[in-house]
């Protein structure tokens, strides 16, 4: 907890005996990657209590290995570093706890993978260089309460590849931010109809334009 050393910690994939990963490596300023062991990994969030990565600011890269993963509350919060999606998401999630990515200030684009299905409130809050977000078209319910809340000022673009409008536990994006929700063509009308989408801004997936497409899966 707060080691300033370590750079790389791969080891850490041989300690199978750990139970609580609530905070484990908060603030380790300098870690940039690590190997996680494969076991289950969660921890209480009942009291809002992060991630095991809280604060660590310099991390890009987590090994995850054949881990079994319950994403809560605040799994990357604060990891000022990351920059990308790839690398840095375990296989095999189907759902994404609140405030996941909270102030990770150099994201600038957030593709989910295929078969995630759930996402929480807040999870991309403070990512203030982020331009694009990716749901896939497993997503069934997901929460647009400041979704991308005090993020990028010109404008966010959202793609949501459901054929089926997921449903929303908040569509609140009363944040001022300008963002653009993208839906497949041969849904615009369900997404117009449903409530909660009805409110947003939302156009069909072909009129994306060419250079938030090359950022995603739709090249």
């Amino acid at each position: 907890m707060g080691n300033t050393e370590i750079v790389a910690f791969d080891e850490f994939a041989n300690f199978t005996s750990v139970t609580n990963y609530k905070q484990l490596f908060i603030s380790c300023s300098s870690l940039r990657r690590i190997s996680m062991p494969s076991v289950e990994i969660s921890w209480d969030s009942h009291a809002h209590d992060h991630g095991p990565f809280y604060s660590c600011t310099a991390l890009t890269h987590v090994d995850w290995g054949d881990s079994s993963v319950l994403i809560t509350y605040g799994l990357f919060s604060r990891c000022r570093s990351i920059d990308y999606y790839d690398g840095i998401l375990p296989k095999g999630l189907t759902s994404i706890g609140d405030m996941a990515f909270f102030n990770c200030i150099s994201l600038t684009r957030m593709i989910f993978y295929e078969g995630m299905e759930l996402f929480g409130q807040e999870i991309l809050r403070e990512c203030l260089a982020l331009r694009y977000v990716e749901f896939p078209a497993t997503t069934r319910k997901m929460s647009l309460y400041r979704l991308c809340w005090d993020a990028c000022r010109d404008g966010i673009h959202i793609v949501v590849k459901a054929m089926i409008p997921p449903e929303l536990s908040s569509s609140d994006t009363s944040d001022n931010r300008t963002r653009y929700f993208y839906v497949p063509d041969d849904s615009l009308e369900a997404y117009q109809a449903t409530e909660g989408w009805s409110s947003q801004t939302v156009k069909p997936i072909s009129e994306l334009p060419d250079g938030y497409r090359a950022m995603g899966t739709l090249r």
